[in-house]
């Protein structure tokens, strides 16, 4: 997923100038990938992968070319909270169980998950210049006398998490190599794997 905010205020005159300029991005994306139940019988491997590639960029920009006196304010604002999963359940019974060459339970999160399979990053979206998962950028420039603490404030905040988990299961991995079999036989990797980017601008002129 990618989003992407941006906001410019500009105010010309003689006199007494009031803008500001907000640009929020709050995006909390969630993605789950399972296996529940019955029985899986595969000459080669399982994989079973969660995966997410977002990215956000906030950008606010405001310009003040008053004659007198300037309090506009730019805030930019973006905050990520995905949560990818990968869950392996099957109840042990008499008739459940998964056969396999090997069985991998993944969840990854990263700007650039899906690179590996030729799709473009969430990054190669985003607006020339933004750089990071999670981009907040702000601006403020005036011609005039500044009024206030703050010309410019950013805020960046990744609150993403990945987690790969197997509940419950009855496992067999066979033990010589099997035809179809990409890694070596009998291999069980659980990995949850969360990386992240934050970057955070603010210029006051």
């Amino acid at each position: 997923d990618v989003v992407a905010a941006y906001t410019l205020a500009a105010q010309g005159g003689v006199g007494a100038a009031l803008e500001g300029s907000v640009a929020t991005v709050d995006v909390a994306p969630s993605v789950k990938a399972s296996i529940t139940g019955g029985s899986i019988f595969a000459l080669g491997d399982v994989d079973l992968q969660g995966m997410s590639d977002d990215a956000l960029s906030a950008e606010s920009l405001g310009v003040t070319l008053a004659g007198g006196l300037s309090a506009g304010v730019s805030d930019a604002t973006a905050t990520l909270g995905t949560r990818v999963s990968a869950v392996l359940d099957i109840p042990v019974t008499s008739t459940n169980n998964l056969v396999a060459g090997s069985l991998e339970v993944e969840a990854l999160l990263s700007p650039e998950a899906n690179t590996a399979d030729n799709i473009p990053s969430a990054l190669d979206i985003l607006p020339p210049g933004s750089g990071a998962a999670v981009s907040a950028t702000a601006g403020g420039a005036s011609g005039a006398v500044l009024l206030g603490a703050n010309a410019a404030a950013a805020t960046a905040t990744n609150d993403s998490s990945a987690s790969a988990l197997i509940e419950e299961g009855y496992i067999q991995l066979a033990i010589h190599p099997l035809p179809n079999s990409r890694t070596s036989s009998g291999a069980l990797t659980v990995l949850a794997q969360d990386t992240t980017d934050q970057y955070a601008k603010a210029d006051g002129l």
